[in-house]
C-alpha cells in the first residue's frame, strides 16, 4: 500500500495459479479501506461477469460509470448515487482479479475497459494475473507487473503448522509436518520444474492435505501429486454440487 501511494494508477500483481493472488487481494480490500475510509474499494472477479461484457460489446460501451455501478457491481439507490460521484470524482480503487481466467473472446474487451478507466479517470487499478498474461498488459500500461517473494524454509514450516491445526490432527501434528516436510524436500531434489512451484501455497496445502491419509515419502513429484489430491477434490466438491457430468 505505502508503494502504491503517489504512484500512477495501475499495478499488476502476477504469480502462477495457486500462488495467492486472490487472497492477496481480498486482504487488500480490507486494509485500502482502513488506510482509506473516503475512498470506495471494490473487489472484481473478472470470471463472474461475462454476460455484462456481451451486453456492453452489443451496446457498445457508451457509458463506462454506468457499465461499472450498473452491469459489474449492480448497484441501487444511494450506493448507486455514491458510487458514480466517487468513480467521476477519481476516487475509487477497483481490483480487478483473473484476467488470466476470463474466456480469450473477451481479452480485448477487458484490456479496452482497464485503458478507459486508465485514460479517462483518475481511479487506481490492482490488477491480478498470470505470468503468461501479464506481459502484453505490461506493455499496454508501460508498467512493470510484481510478484510474490518464494516461500522461505521457515514460512513454509509455519504454513504446514497453522494448516495441520485447522484440521485437527491433534497428537499427529508433528509426525504429519514432518512427512509434509520430506515430501517437498523430494519434489525439490526431483522436479524439473521452476523451483517457485515448490514453494507455492496451493501445491504446499495439496501436500498437507494428501499427507493425512497417504504416506508420500517414496515417490512424489508434481504428477503423483496431481493423481494423489485430484480425487479426493473430486469428491468434496460431488458432495457440493458443484461437479456437472457431460
Amino acid at each position: 500500500i505505502k508503494e502504491f501511494q503517489g504512484k500512477q494508477g495501475i499495478i499488476i500483481l502476477t504469480d502462477f495459479a495457486g500462488a495467492g493472488k486472490t487472497t492477496a487481494f481480498k486482504k487488500l480490500v480490507t486494509a485500502l479501506k482502513q488506510k482509506f475510509p473516503e475512498i470506495w474499494v471494490e473487489y472484481i472477479d473478472l470470471k463472474r461477469h461475462f454476460k455484462a461484457y456481451e451486453e456492453a460489446e452489443k451496446e457498445n460501451l457508451k457509458s463506462l460509470t454506468d457499465f461499472m455501478a450498473l452491469k459489474i457491481l449492480k448497484l441501487k439507490n444511494f450506493e448507486l448515487a455514491l458510487f458514480k460521484h466517487l468513480f467521476e470524482a477519481g476516487k475509487t480503487i477497483l481490483l480487478f482479479d483473473g484476467v488470466d481466467e476470463i474466456s480469450p473472446n473477451f481479452n480485448q474487451f477487458i484490456t479496452d475497459l482497464f485503458f478507459n478507466i486508465a485514460s479517462t479517470t483518475q481511479n487506481k487499478m490492482w490488477i491480478s494475473t498470470r505470468p503468461e498474461c501479464a506481459e502484453a498488459l505490461e506493455k499496454k500500461f508501460s508498467v512493470r507487473s510484481i510478484e510474490f517473494n518464494p516461500y522461505t524454509p521457515e514460512e513454509r514450516s509455519n504454513f504446514f503448522d497453522v494448516y495441520f491445526k485447522i484440521i485437527n490432527v491433534g497428537d499427529d501434528l508433528k509426525e504429519r509436518k514432518k512427512v509434509a516436510i520430506q515430501c517437498v524436500e523430494l519434489m525439490e531434489k526431483g522436479s524439473t520444474d521452476d523451483e517457485r512451484d515448490v514453494h507455492n501455497p496451493l501445491i504446499l496445502r495439496m501436500i498437507a492435505e494428501v499427507s493425512v491419509h497417504h504416506d508420500l515419502t517414496k515417490e512424489l513429484n508434481f504428477y503423483s501429486l496431481f493423481d494423489l489430491f485430484l480425487p479426493k477434490k473430486f469428491t468434496i466438491v460431488s458432495k457440493k454440487g458443484e461437479v456437472v457430468v457431460q
